[in-house]
């Protein structure tokens, strides 16, 4: 395409998304904030400010044997959750999510209430593609535990990868932030809301009542037709610049091939072997050892992998 095409686009496109600003700032109403599933895609990135984490660690190789092992031990005590746990948690991080979601709802049916076994359910619903599943989950847990850390963590990332509702992320998180300020989790959350706020700036805005927004004074049409004019001039520069830029930058930085994998809904997350918390790969603490990757949820969880490896 001419550069001359893209310009012309670039500045249709943004005409009209000013257009419609400026109808929507004459009616009585509050701006909608409309879903953005790139924005929820590139959160992580735009939180740390951080080059692209790599991709997530290969999945372990499911240990047939202990598998088998495991499955005896359950029939043989059909009562005992913890076997049933192990066995969740051996398939998933296999990758082997619908064998996990079995597993974990076995050992959920014996131990009722815990909040940790639940959240764990709802991570693996998510991955088998059901985040309605898995938010109907977190809500179980969070009627066990409403400041369950862990659980409002994993609420805020689905709403805003699986169901790229940023509103409702936003608030899962604040909530986290309140409840469990100094917890690993609370960090993470921080810095989800810090790049999601930086890439929307409505967002800060929505959390003030309607009832005390100041209501909004029509312009003049000959001034606002000028403001209107300078301001897609100016962008018109800044986007192109851009665009060439992001368009570099694409070409150097993109992968050859991918692995493949269980379908994702917007990004994938990692599990600390540690503590079980489910977080965003580049958002997550890295320890390299014999050619694989560990993530960790805080530097504590990685230096007590370390001492008990």
């Amino acid at each position: 395409m001419k550069p001359e095409s893209i310009v012309l686009a670039v500045a249709g496109a943004f005409f009209g998304l000013i257009v419609g600003w400026v109808i929507g700032i004459q009616q009585v109403g509050p701006p909608r904030l409309a879903s953005a599933p790139s924005a929820a895609v590139h959160l992580a990135g735009a939180a740390q400010a951080e080059p692209a984490a790599p991709p997530a660690q290969a999945p372990r190789p499911l240990d047939e044997a202990q598998a088998q092992a495991l499955q005896a031990a359950a029939e043989r005590n059909p009562k005992d959750a913890t076997v049933r746990v192990d066995l969740g948690n051996l398939y998933f991080d296999a990758e082997r999510y619908p064998e996990a979601v079995t597993w974990y709802q076995e050992a959920l049916k014996l131990a009722h209430g815990n909040a940790d076994l639940s959240t764990d359910l709802g991570v693996a619903y998510y991955y088998i593609n059901e985040p309605d599943r898995a938010l109907q989950q977190f809500a179980e847990s969070l009627k066990t535990d409403s400041k369950h850390a862990k659980t409002l963590l994993n609420q805020g990332i689905v709403l805003a990868f699986g169901k790229q509702d940023l509103k409702g992320a936003v608030a899962s998180w604040e909530k986290l932030i309140q409840v469990a300020p100094t917890s690993p989790e609370a960090e993470t959350a921080r810095k989800a809301l810090a790049g999601l706020k930086s890439a929307h700036p409505a967002i800060r805005q929505q959390r003030h009542p309607e009832s005390r927004r100041a209501p909004v004074r029509a312009w003049p049409m000959g001034i606002l037709l000028r403001f209107v004019l300078l301001l897609v001039l100016a962008t018109l520069v800044v986007r192109a610049f851009w665009r060439v830029l992001a368009g570099m930058i694409e070409g150097v930085s993109r992968p050859v091939g991918r692995r493949a994998g269980p379908p994702e809904r917007g990004v994938q997350m990692v599990r600390d072997p540690v503590c079980g918390t489910f977080l965003p790969p580049d958002q997550a603490v890295r320890l390299t050892e014999g050619g694989s990757v560990r993530y960790f949820c805080s530097e504590k969880c990685r230096d007590a992998y370390k001492a008990r490896a």
